[in-house]
């Protein structure tokens, strides 16, 4: 019962939180956008509600989702937060849960605002297409936007526990991504924009190549890594 409390509470805390409600609006407005600019007229002359488009469209929003992700995450590691913990450190256990309730509100959070983005996305194809199909969306969805999630979400929870500042680096990282659209390899690609590349002709069959699934597999894998190390090393200064 103590732990509902708790979550219901930090669930309430982030949702009204200003950086989480001005972040979130962001993303739903950049995805309208996307929707009316780029959704509309399909991707490498596919139909707008074909498969390729979907991920194009996802992929688009990735980055600014990931930065939701990351300013939500930078608030387990303010100066405040970090003050009011050091209460809890005294009971490691209580501490812990406390630290894995936090964490689940953010989750549960972040999938929400970027389950809106795509749900944008698929009320655009219901009304104007009449497309009801959403089981194969949500197949692409989940595999672009899941691993490259835990991917970040590892990277910022092992930085916090440095410092800060490299939840900042993280941050500016980010924005480089988007700001000069740095290319990255198709096996460690967080905006899944490589799997674009195997398009060729507007009547061609959707399909991912084995090094993306494979690429895909890995960020997952090194970010779960992350979170169990950022979760140790958090435990581990709550028993210094």
């Amino acid at each position: 019962m103590q732990s509902n409390k708790i979550f219901m509470y930090e669930i309430r805390r982030m949702l009204f939180s200003r950086e989480y409600l001005l972040l979130t609006l962001a993303l739903l407005a950049y995805s309208l956008f996307l929707i009316r600019s780029r959704v509309l007229f399909g991707t490498g002359y596919t139909a707008p509600f074909s498969l390729w488009t979907f991920a194009d469209y996802v992929s688009s929003t990735m980055v600014l989702a990931l930065i939701l992700l990351v300013a939500m995450c930078s608030k387990l590691f303010t100066e405040t937060e970090m003050q009011a913990s050091s209460i809890l450190r005294s009971t490691p256990t209580s501490y812990g849960v406390y630290r894995s309730l936090r964490l689940a509100s953010i989750t549960l959070l972040y999938m929400v605002s970027v389950g809106l983005s795509a749900g944008a996305c698929y009320v655009y194809y219901v009304s104007v297409f009449g497309e009801t199909s959403w089981l194969p969306l949500a197949r692409v969805w989940g595999l672009l936007v899941v691993p490259s999630s835990v991917f970040v979400l590892g990277i910022t929870l092992i930085a916090g526990t440095y410092s800060w500042g490299w939840i900042q680096l993280v941050l500016a990282g980010l924005l480089s991504l988007e700001i000069f659209r740095i290319p990255l390899p198709e096996i460690f690609d967080i905006r899944g924009a490589s799997l674009l590349s195997a398009l060729q002709s507007s009547d061609q069959p959707f399909a991912m190549t084995a090094s993306f699934v494979l690429g895909r597999c890995l960020i997952s894998g090194v970010g779960v890594a992350l979170v169990v190390l950022s979760f140790r090393r958090t435990m581990g200064q709550a028993v210094e």
